[in-house]
């Protein structure tokens, strides 16, 4: 007897509801449905959970003889180890078959009647079928009939360690693949020593010609690259860069260089003992120093007195040093 059968014994002696064992045990009547029709089987979280909610009932039914232990060890063998063994290596094994094929997840649900949310939750060994045996036969009979052409047939043939032609019939095909799934062993390829003994039959001359790379025109060294030169023009030949900007064609603004004069002027302050302090820069900011009345603000900021002179300095270009008199 199976854990179903079980189960609904189970109920038949309680005279209840699939909806009232849910909420007693508190699990959602869609599960113990699933349950009941075999098409799973529950965890060790969701066994615990289904077996309280029967002892409940039989108390509330006067039902003595239905105990935690007596209903936990009937059920257990049910869905315990040899099972959980099997059902690790199907996993294993589904999982490596979906990697080595492009299999489409939700036309295998449809294929097999499963929804895709519970095929993923048995990918990851969140959930079991009821039979894995009929699982494995059910994901065979997809295989067998969607994936037969040569490439497909021969990366099968890899994963249960045979060769192409041996599975060429599609009852055989059928029957190694379902073996291979509920118990088989993927195939230990020595990836390294295929590849040395490909190496030791490479050919370089066949695969040049292979190419046609030996119809090209390479010519002889040694051989010199052809220099570059550069031409100017007569208007580049009469012009000078801009002193001011380096010939960039652009300058900070002059708020962005009161910024940096600022804290020079704030550095030299703090570093020497004269009095003053000079400041050069270019027309521009000197004006913009004036016209903003900085020079006041930074005289109260450092107790020196500042010594604006106007300069012929780049753009960006400022001087500031101690002023001694």
């Amino acid at each position: 007897m199976d854990f179903k059968d079980t189960l609904n014994e189970y109920i038949t002696l309680l005279d209840c509801t699939a909806k009232v064992l849910a909420k007693s045990a508190g699990l959602s009547a869609a599960t113990i449905s699933r349950y009941r029709s075999g098409e799973r089987i529950p965890d060790s979280e969701q066994l615990t959970a289904l077996v309280n909610g029967i002892v409940i009932l039989a108390e509330q039914r006067g039902i003595v003889n239905l105990s935690a232990e007596s209903v936990k060890s009937t059920l257990l063998p049910l869905c315990s180890a040899t099972q959980n063994i099997k059902f690790e290596k199907l996993r294993y094994n589904f999982v490596t078959l979906l990697t080595a094929l492009p299999v489409s997840v939700s036309e295998l649900s449809r294929s097999i009647n499963y929804d895709a949310s519970h095929i993923s939750r048995i990918r990851n060994g969140q959930r079991q079928p009821a039979d894995p045996q009929k699982f494995a036969a059910d994901i065979s009979k997809f295989i067998v009939r969607r994936y037969t052409n040569e490439t497909e047939l021969s990366i099968v043939a890899e994963l249960i360690d045979c060769s192409s032609k041996d599975i060429a019939d599609e009852s055989v095909y059928y029957e190694k693949l379902t073996e291979w799934l509920t118990s088989g062993v993927n195939a230990a390829k020595d990836y390294p020593f295929a590849f040395l003994q490909k190496l030791d039959s490479f050919d370089l001359n066949e695969y040049i010609r292979a190419i046609h790379f030996d119809e090209l025109k390479v010519p002889s060294v040694p051989f010199q690259l052809p220099t570059s030169k550069s031409y100017f023009g007569l208007n580049q030949m009469m012009d000078n860069e801009c002193e001011y900007c380096d010939g960039r064609g652009r300058v900070f603004n002059p708020s962005m260089i009161c910024l940096q004069i600022r804290h020079e002027v704030n550095k030299q302050a703090k570093q020497t003992e004269a009095a003053a302090i000079r400041v050069e820069a270019a027309p521009v900011v000197i004006d913009y120093i004036h016209h903003n009345k900085l020079d006041v603000k930074w005289e109260n900021e450092t107790g020196k007195t500042l010594v604006l002179r106007e300069a012929k300095v780049g753009g960006n270009d400022v001087v500031v040093r101690p002023e001694f008199s």
